[in-house]
């Protein structure tokens, strides 16, 4: 899991600063009706890990794309550091990225279901209950 955040970290960091790479991206999201956008990893906040992965998961097809406009002779591009496009070239990575996104997203609902001001010990109990259920339930031998 460390090596796929890692990584994660690495292309979300890359494509939002780099600003030819992150309009182009930005504008594929756009063309794409892409909802999750591109978030920071703050290494306190597994939460918003979980976010960064569905990010990354949701841009792949656009990360590949700013491969193929780096590749074209006819254009005019800036470089793009080897780890990142090592990563981009790395199928399993992006597998083990869609493996782990399935695996956060129970604990993330849960998350959203407990921010009431209301919520009580039943309902804590209810959502540990449910998310352990639909972890248990996800494949992570196959994608």
């Amino acid at each position: 899991m460390a090596e796929i955040v890692k990584a994660n970290k690495t292309l979300v960091n890359y494509f939002l600063q780099a600003g030819f790479w992150r309009k182009h991206l930005a504008t594929w999201q756009k063309e794409n009706k892409i909802k999750h956008g591109l978030e920071t990893l703050c290494e306190t906040r597994w939460y918003l890990m979980a976010k960064v992965c569905l990010g990354v998961q949701s841009h792949e097809i656009g990360f590949w794309k700013c491969l193929e406009l780096l590749c074209d002779p006819l254009v005019d591009t800036p470089s793009i550091t080897k780890a990142v496009i090592e990563v981009i070239e790395d199928r399993n990575h992006f597998t083990a990225n869609q493996t782990l996104v399935r695996l956060l997203k129970p604990v993330v609902d849960a998350i959203g279901n407990l921010k009431r001001a209301e919520t009580t010990l039943a309902d804590i109990w209810k959502e540990l209950l449910d998310t352990h259920k639909n972890i248990s339930k996800v494949d992570v031998y196959t994608s």
